[in-house]
Order: structure tokens, then C-alpha cells, then sequence
């Protein structure tokens, strides 16, 4: 679509859209589902962070893009978020050497399967991870009030 449009003569506004329609969560609940995993124990929402004159959905019109250049989506939602997935997950991969050179033009199959092997084979285990949340937050605690009690000590 970018490059058709960049042949036209005149530069223009077109809009490239799937046409569909999808939330945040409905993204989040796709990509964390496709690794097996439960978005919930990974994901904190606050009311907060919510813009506060939020929309009821948006869906982009790419009618001028069909008319004008002759294109339509092809990738639907499913696919698209499995394709920035699989490429996240390659590019992670990379970086911390769980991949070798001959492994870097896959498909996007193979890193998503790599990547639920990796999170099968690691320490992930929620309880686990609570207990050093909770042992990190002591421990930070602990720092504070030795902190206040220095403080207290020397200007005493």
C-alpha cells in the first residue's frame, strides 16, 4: 500500500485499515494466548491510565485506498498480532542468544514455538515470583528505616 501510494502523482491522504475493530485487551488476550499464556498474571490495568474521553471504537476507512490505488487488507487482526509477535520474539531472542545465525529467517511459527519452549523450560513459576516481589519489598523497606535511623542518629 505505502509504495502504491508513493507512486501516485499527487501526494494524498489514504487511509490503510483492516476495517476491523479491536480493543487493546482483545490484542493483549491474542498475543499472550498464542504463547499459552494467561494475560491476567502478566498485566496490571488501573482505571487511571484510561483516557478519560475514551471512544467507543475506532475502524479506519480505507475506501480511498480500494479506489485509488486498488487496495484491500489482506492480514487480518489475528495474523497481524501473530507476525508482531513472532518478530518481538525473534528479535529478543537474538539479543540474548538463544538463537543462532542459521535460525534468524524462520517462520514466524518456529519463534513462537521456540518461545513457549523457552517459557516452559524457565524458573516461571508465579508463586516464585510473588515471594521475591514480596522479599525485594522488605528488603527495600528494610533500607528505608535503616536509612531514617542513621539519619535520627546523627542529628541526635
Amino acid at each position: 500500500a505505502m509504495w502504491k501510494i508513493m507512486q501516485l502523482e499527487e501526494p494524498q491522504d489514504i487511509v490503510i485499515s483492516t476495517r476491523e475493530t479491536h480493543t487493546v485487551k482483545e490484542f493483549v488476550e491474542e498475543a499472550f494466548s498464542l504463547l499459552d499464556l494467561d494475560w491476567k498474571d502478566f498485566v496490571e490495568t488501573s482505571d487511571s491510565y484510561k483516557r478519560p474521553a475514551e471512544v467507543p471504537a475506532l475502524l479506519g476507512d480505507s475506501t480511498k485506498a480500494e479506489k485509488l490505488i486498488n487496495w484491500k487488507p489482506k492480514t487480518k487482526f489475528k495474523e497481524l498480532v501473530k507476525m508482531m509477535l513472532a518478530e518481538d520474539l525473534r528479535d529478543k531472542m537474538i539479543e540474548n542468544g538463544y538463537l543462532g545465525y542459521e535460525d534468524r529467517n524462520k517462520s514466524h511459527e518456529y519463534y513462537i514455538e521456540k518461545a513457549k519452549e523457552l517459557i516452559k523450560n524457565s524458573i516461571y513459576d508465579k508463586e516464585n515470583i510473588k515471594n521475591i516481589e514480596i522479599k525485594e519489598e522488605r528488603d527495600n523497606l528494610a533500607e528505608l528505616n535503616n536509612s531514617e535511623k542513621d539519619i535520627n542518629y546523627y542529628y541526635s
